[in-house]
């Protein structure tokens, strides 16, 4: 019985799937969603190829971002820190 318990948590539809891949390298995962993730990738290959794609997208990002220096005017900034603050509060 327990253990119905535990394979219902630990399998995951790819739906959830993509979403941990997806907060994967912003957010990070605990160990349980990493287990999730591991597991459900073990099963579906579709899902663990997301997840390499999605690696790769994410590698490409940084590097590209990471050799020009991109830089917004700090009025610019003001003025979506004002907006933001106007949204959230």
């Amino acid at each position: 019985m327990e253990q119905n318990k535990i394979a219902k948590k630990l399998f995951i539809n790819c739906k959830e799937a993509g979403f941990l891949t997806t907060i994967k390298e912003s957010e990070g995962l605990s160990t349980w969603q990493q287990t999730q993730l591991k597991f459900h990738n073990v099963l579906c290959k579709v899902c663990k190829r997301w997840e390499q794609q999605s690696a790769q997208i994410n590698n490409i990002i940084k590097k590209a971002f990471t050799h020009q220096h991109f830089s917004m005017p700090e009025e610019r900034k003001e003025l979506i820190k004002k907006e933001l603050d106007q949204l959230l509060f």
